[in-house]
Protein backbone atom coordinates (compact mmCIF):
# COMPACT_ATOMS: atom_id res chain seq x y z
CA UNK A 1 0.00 0.00 0.00
CA UNK A 2 1.20 3.49 -0.88
CA UNK A 3 1.76 5.76 2.11
CA UNK A 4 1.66 9.53 1.76
CA UNK A 5 3.28 11.85 4.19
CA UNK A 6 0.75 14.11 5.86
CA UNK A 7 1.69 17.77 5.41
CA UNK A 8 2.28 19.86 8.49
CA UNK A 9 -0.03 22.70 9.46
CA UNK A 10 2.68 25.15 8.37
CA UNK A 11 2.91 23.53 4.92
CA UNK A 12 -0.87 23.65 4.49
CA UNK A 13 -0.97 27.29 5.63
CA UNK A 14 1.85 28.21 3.24
CA UNK A 15 0.07 26.48 0.34
CA UNK A 16 -3.21 28.24 1.18
CA UNK A 17 -1.46 31.63 1.29
CA UNK A 18 0.07 30.98 -2.14
CA UNK A 19 -3.34 30.11 -3.51
CA UNK A 20 -4.70 33.35 -2.00
CA UNK A 21 -1.96 35.32 -3.76
CA UNK A 22 -2.88 33.72 -7.09
CA UNK A 23 -6.56 34.33 -6.44
CA UNK A 24 -6.00 38.00 -5.54
CA UNK A 25 -3.88 38.51 -8.64
CA UNK A 26 -6.49 36.86 -10.83
CA UNK A 27 -9.08 39.33 -9.55
CA UNK A 28 -6.96 42.49 -9.52
CA UNK A 29 -4.68 41.71 -12.47
CA UNK A 30 -1.71 43.57 -10.93
CA UNK A 31 -0.82 44.16 -7.29
CA UNK A 32 2.20 45.24 -5.28
CA UNK A 33 3.82 43.43 -2.33
CA UNK A 34 2.65 45.97 0.26
CA UNK A 35 -0.98 45.57 -0.79
CA UNK A 36 -0.69 41.79 -0.73
CA UNK A 37 0.93 41.75 2.69
CA UNK A 38 -1.85 43.92 4.12
CA UNK A 39 -4.57 41.80 2.53
CA UNK A 40 -2.99 38.50 3.69
CA UNK A 41 -1.97 39.76 7.13
CA UNK A 42 1.63 38.67 6.56
CA UNK A 43 4.90 40.55 6.67
CA UNK A 44 6.25 42.05 3.48
CA UNK A 45 9.30 39.79 3.72
CA UNK A 46 7.12 36.67 3.92
CA UNK A 47 4.99 37.76 0.96
CA UNK A 48 8.08 38.67 -1.06
CA UNK A 49 9.58 35.23 -0.39
CA UNK A 50 6.33 33.57 -1.51
CA UNK A 51 6.24 35.70 -4.65
CA UNK A 52 9.88 34.99 -5.45
CA UNK A 53 9.22 31.26 -5.16
CA UNK A 54 6.05 31.44 -7.28
CA UNK A 55 7.89 33.52 -9.91
CA UNK A 56 10.70 30.94 -9.94
CA UNK A 57 8.09 28.19 -10.36
CA UNK A 58 6.53 30.08 -13.27
CA UNK A 59 3.20 31.14 -11.72
CA UNK A 60 4.01 34.87 -11.55
CA UNK A 61 6.10 37.35 -13.47
CA UNK A 62 7.52 40.67 -12.35
CA UNK A 63 6.43 43.74 -14.26
CA UNK A 64 9.12 46.37 -14.64
CA UNK A 65 8.00 49.82 -13.58
CA UNK A 66 7.56 51.85 -16.72
CA UNK A 67 6.63 48.88 -18.89
CA UNK A 68 2.89 49.28 -18.53
CA UNK A 69 2.13 52.56 -16.81
CA UNK A 70 -1.24 52.91 -18.51
CA UNK A 71 -2.41 49.79 -16.65
CA UNK A 72 -0.44 50.39 -13.45
CA UNK A 73 -2.62 50.80 -10.34
CA UNK A 74 0.13 52.77 -8.59
CA UNK A 75 -0.31 55.81 -10.89
CA UNK A 76 3.13 57.04 -9.89
CA UNK A 77 3.98 58.30 -13.37
CA UNK A 78 7.58 57.23 -12.91
CA UNK A 79 9.27 55.62 -15.85
CA UNK A 80 12.51 54.93 -14.02
CA UNK A 81 11.57 53.79 -10.51
CA UNK A 82 12.99 50.38 -9.68
CA UNK A 83 11.73 50.44 -6.08
CA UNK A 84 8.19 49.42 -7.02
CA UNK A 85 7.84 45.73 -7.81
CA UNK A 86 4.63 44.63 -9.46
CA UNK A 87 3.55 41.11 -10.41
CA UNK A 88 0.95 39.44 -12.54
CA UNK A 89 -0.10 35.89 -13.36
CA UNK A 90 1.60 33.90 -16.05
CA UNK A 91 -0.26 31.42 -18.23
CA UNK A 92 0.71 28.71 -15.71
CA UNK A 93 -0.74 30.82 -12.88
CA UNK A 94 -3.98 31.33 -14.80
CA UNK A 95 -4.26 27.57 -15.37
CA UNK A 96 -3.83 27.01 -11.63
CA UNK A 97 -6.69 29.45 -10.93
CA UNK A 98 -8.92 27.60 -13.41
CA UNK A 99 -8.25 24.34 -11.56
CA UNK A 100 -9.01 25.99 -8.21
CA UNK A 101 -12.31 27.34 -9.52
CA UNK A 102 -13.29 23.90 -10.85
CA UNK A 103 -12.51 22.39 -7.43
CA UNK A 104 -14.75 24.96 -5.73
CA UNK A 105 -17.60 24.05 -8.08
CA UNK A 106 -17.46 20.37 -7.10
Amino acid sequence: MYEREIPSIEEVREHMNKMKVLSILSEKSTVDVDSLSRELGLSGHTVQAMIDLMAHQGYLEEIECGSGCSMCPMSCGSLTSSKIKMYNLTEKGMECIKVLKRCKDV
